[in-house]
């Protein structure tokens, strides 16, 4: 299994991330409101063109030389830049700090979160992050072309599991509040959890925030939840509520639990119009990726 991620591991992340984008014209996403120009008309920096006074257009922008050469008022117009807002949610509570081969969830969900922020930065979006982490979230919040992204990358190093804790009382749903004042109308929302959690206004909340942004779920999971253990027995928990497991009976309970749980998740999307992408923890963080964002290369 590989180590936890460090910072310098993060930032190495930058050169697989250059090769994935959110540009609707390179990217399985569809259609974003993302680093476009748009037909939204107001003061941008850009001259678009004159036209004739129309009652409520700002005054600021009357083009008093063609005024008097034409004898009738008339308005400058601009083009504005449109820059998307893209928020990385995710998930790094005690249920995901599990895993059985290459990487733990937590580790696995770390690592997609640094690409998802790479991205955005070099495409010059606006780039928050939000962690739900214990009983607790943590948000960092950069600006395009203003500031770096090495917070938002500390900001996963330090808030990843590293031992094993009691499960958390809050729920994801809770952190997931935050957004709501901070969201702004297209934004997009990368979420990252296992989706393990029965939260019961998890519903609510995402059609809440699916009003005026565009959330993606990325659900992860471990083979272990999906088959269940070997033959055999095991001591699994936290410490100081140790049970021992059969791989026969975990076999039984641990799939269906998840199929259950996925089949919940899959209805919820369905019914939503959410997109939902798979990843596991035997996935390769950019490969995984690739798969969801097509390669710019491909595009060029």
């Amino acid at each position: 299994m590989n180590l936890l991620p460090d910072l310098s591991e993060l930032i190495a992340l930058r050169y697989p991330a250059a090769t994935l984008s959110f540009n609707p014209q390179y990217s399985g996403m569809g259609r974003l409101y993302g680093q476009q120009r748009s037909r939204q008309r107001g003061r941008g920096l850009e001259f678009e063109e004159v036209r004739p006074y129309i009652a409520g257009d700002d005054v600021r922008h009357i083009d008093w030389r063609v005024t008097a050469r034409r004898g009738r008022a008339h308005t400058r117009l601009y083009r504005e830049e449109k820059n998307l807002q893209v928020w990385v949610v995710c998930n790094l509570d005690s249920s995901m700090f599990f895993g059985s081969g290459l990487q733990l969830k937590s580790t696995l969900a770390v690592r997609l979160a640094a690409l998802l922020c790479w991205i955005a930065h070099r495409e010059g979006h606006r780039t928050g992050l939000l962690i739900h982490s214990g009983n607790s979230s943590h948000l960092q919040q950069t600006h395009a072309r203003q500031q770096g992204i090495l917070p938002l990358l500390q900001l996963l190093v330090e808030r990843q599991p590293v031992v094993v804790q009691p499960p958390s009382t809050t729920a994801f749903s809770q952190t997931l509040k935050r957004l709501v004042p901070l969201v702004s109308s297209g934004s997009l929302l990368l979420l990252l959890s296992d989706w393990l959690d029965d939260d019961p206004e998890l519903a609510s909340l995402l059609t809440q925030l699916h009003q005026w942004s565009h959330p993606h779920l990325l659900s992860i999971s471990d083979p272990l939840e999906r088959h269940g253990l070997p033959n055999g027995h095991y001591a699994l928990g936290i410490p100081g509520a140790i049970q021992i497991w059969s791989g026969q009976r975990s076999r039984v309970r641990w799939p269906a639990r998840w199929l259950g749980r996925q089949q919940q998740l899959q209805s919820l999307c369905t019914r939503l119009q959410l997109p939902l992408q798979q990843f596991s923890t035997t996935d390769n963080a950019a490969t995984g990726l690739t798969r969801w964002l097509r390669p710019v290369a491909l595009f060029k």
